[in-house]
């Protein structure tokens, strides 16, 4: 999406569906890019990744079930990917992980119903922010698209707000994301937003274009139509996974991996008991389409 944009402001015409069917930048670069459509944004078929045998008025009612709501919201089913089988995984085993809480304090001068009338506009454009998670018996861990609006929660004490936030249970079947107003009566009627959301709908890379997407809409801009993420649902299915692991065998055959840090031999399953915090200076311009997490793997790997 970043590759999208970025061809967009240079006057090529690029769509994530285009970098998907041609993943090879020299592919890429070798295309008329005035063939490439940014204007049209191809359709995945709702329930389609699910396979032709299932059965999918019965997969609807079944997951519907799992998520406690009407089958009639139930916009599109489709597969998790691996890495969101295992965030999943990681927060039923300690709830809480995986899990942001942001808080944004609003200023003075910011329209309250305009901000959440974007943050609105944003949410039903984007599906992965609509997206529940459920263990299906046959298919496995499925996406749930329902077709809901937020659910705002007010509240007048910001800390009590969070505490109690984080008490609330985030597994499956249960929203994802969680939206609130806290407005304190005195102390010049602060406000704030608190935003809490499962890292099995966004990603570093993710985070920013849906914050900017908000500001876009808040300051009256009209949103362009994006690729939904069933598109790259899609992709992967269509991924020669044997040949992927053995590119990967191969290219990894003589890698002598450190384990770090590293464990007793006792212990199976570490738990922390202390905790150390630096304070990271801000990241030069050179930096900013990184990560800070892949520049602290990249600096520990160096280092180790």
């Amino acid at each position: 999406m970043k590759l999208v944009g970025e061809a967009r402001q240079t006057g090529l015409q690029l769509s994530v569906a285009d970098i998907f069917r041609h993943p090879k930048l020299a592919e890429l670069a070798g295309r008329d890019t005035q063939q490439c459509s940014s204007s049209t944004v191809e359709e995945v078929p709702t329930f389609s990744l699910l396979g032709e045998d299932v059965d999918t008025a019965q997969v609807r009612e079944e997951v519907a079930a799992m998520c406690s709501i009407d089958a009639s919201i139930v916009e599109d089913v489709y597969p998790c990917t691996p890495l969101q089988e295992g965030l999943m995984s990681l927060t039923a085993k300690r709830a809480g992980d995986y899990i942001m809480q942001s808080v944004l304090e609003l200023q003075a001068d910011v329209d309250e119903d305009a901000f959440c009338a974007a943050w609105e506009h944003v949410v039903q454009s984007t599906a992965a922010l609509r997206t529940r998670i459920v263990q299906h018996n046959e298919l496995g861990l499925l996406q749930v698209v329902v077709e809901e609006k937020i659910q705002w929660t007010e509240s007048e004490a910001l800390e009590e707000y969070l505490k109690e936030d984080k008490a609330v249970a985030m597994g499956l079947g249960d929203r994802l994301a969680r939206y609130a107003l806290v407005k304190k009566p005195y102390d010049g009627g602060k406000r704030w937003f608190a935003w809490t959301i499962h890292h099995a709908l966004y990603d570093g890379g993710s985070l920013p274009l849906i914050l900017h997407a908000v500001k876009q809409v808040y300051s009256g801009a009209v949103l362009e139509r994006q690729t939904s993420f069933n598109a790259f649902i899609q992709y992967l299915g269509q991924q020669d996974l044997e040949a992927t692991a053995a590119y990967w065998q191969t290219a990894l055959s003589d890698c002598e991996a450190v384990l770090f840090p590293p464990l007793p031999s006792t212990v199976t399953q570490p738990v922390a008991d202390t905790t150390v915090e630096y304070q990271c200076p801000p990241l030069s311009k050179a930096t900013l389409d990184t990560t800070t997490s892949t520049l602290i793997r990249a600096a520990w790997a160096i280092v180790t």
